[in-house]
C-alpha cells in the first residue's frame, strides 16, 4: 500500500499530473488519509484493495477524511468491490471517468461530492453508489452498466442536472430515506429505468423527483407504495409493498 497521511499536495499552476499504475497482478492500493490533494489530474490503473486485518478497505484507491480537489480523475481496470472509494471526504472535480470496472465504479460514504461530469463505461455493478452522502453532479453518461447506474441509499441527497444511460440493467434506484433530483433523464435499452423502495426497515421513504423524462417508459418502473415519486410534474403512486420490490431485485 502507498499511504499519504497528513499530507498537503498543492499545485499552484494547476497543471500537474499523478499516475498510479500496477506493476503486476499482486500490486496493491493507494490510500489518501487526513490529507489535501489539489492538482490537475490523477490517473489510476490496475490497483487492488490492500490486505489489512485491522482495517478493511474495498477499493484500490481510497480517500479517508480528506479533501480531493482534482480537475480530472481517470480510473481503469481496478479490482475490488469499488474502483474508487470516498470515505468522509470532500471531493471536487470537473470529470471522473471510470472504464472496465469488474464491480462498482464510484462509491461514496459520508462524503460531500461536487463533480461536473461522470462517465462510466463497461461497469460490472453500479456506476455511482452513495450512502450518507450529499452529491451535486452536472451530468452522468453511463454505458453498459450491469447493475445500477445510480444507487442512492442511507439518507443520501443527490442532485443531477443531466443523466444519460444506454444499454444497462437499471437506471436510478432511490431507497432508504434518500432524496434524488434529476432535471433531465434520457435513456435507451435500460431494463428497469427507475426503482424506488425501502430496503432497510430502519430507514424511511425515499424521494425521487425527475423534471423531464419520456412518459411512455413508465410501465417498466418499480415504485413502492411508501415512496414519493414525481415525474414530469406528476406524482406516481402504486400499491406495491417495498418488500415485494426488494424480492424482485439483487440477482433475481
Amino acid at each position: 500500500s502507498l499511504i499519504f497521511k497528513n499530507v498537503t499536495f498543492k499545485d499552484i499552476s494547476n497543471s500537474s499530473s499523478i499516475q498510479f499504475i500496477n506493476c503486476d497482478k499482486n500490486s496493491g492500493s493507494v490510500i489518501i488519509e487526513n490529507s489535501l490533494f489539489s492538482l490537475n489530474q490523477i490517473s489510476i490503473n490496475g490497483l487492488k484493495p490492500s490486505i489489512n486485518n485491522l482495517r478493511i478497505l474495498y477499493s484500490g484507491f481510497n480517500t479517508i477524511n480528506s479533501n480531493l480537489n482534482v480537475n480530472k480523475i481517470f480510473i481503469t481496470k481496478n479490482s475490488g468491490e469499488d474502483n474508487i472509494n470516498f470515505i468522509n471526504s470532500y471531493i471536487k472535480s470537473d470529470l471522473i471517468e471510470v472504464q472496465d470496472a469488474p464491480s462498482d465504479a464510484i462509491d461514496s460514504d459520508y462524503s460531500e461530492i461536487s463533480v461536473k461530469k461522470i462517465i462510466c463505461q463497461r461497469i460490472g455493478n453500479d456506476c455511482f453508489d452513495t450512502s450518507f452522502s450529499n452529491s451535486e453532479i452536472g451530468s452522468i453518461i453511463a454505458t453498459e452498466i450491469k447493475d445500477k447506474v445510480i444507487s442512492a441509499g442511507e439518507s443520501s441527497n443527490l442532485e443531477i442536472n443531466s443523466l444519460k444511460i444506454d444499454n444497462s440493467e437499471m437506471g436510478i434506484v432511490s431507497k432508504d430515506s434518500s432524496k434524488v433530483f434529476v432535471n433531465l433523464y434520457d435513456f435507451s435499452k435500460v431494463k428497469i429505468p427507475l426503482v424506488a423502495f425501502i430496503k432497510k426497515s430502519e430507514f424511511n421513504s425515499p424521494s425521487l423527483v425527475i423534471e423531464k423524462i419520456k412518459e411512455r417508459e413508465t410501465k417498466s418502473f418499480l415504485i413502492s407504495e411508501d415512496s414519493f415519486v414525481k415525474i414530469n410534474n406528476k406524482i406516481l403512486s402504486t400499491d406495491i409493498p417495498s418488500s415485494k420490490i426488494s424480492s424482485m431485485l439483487y440477482g433475481k
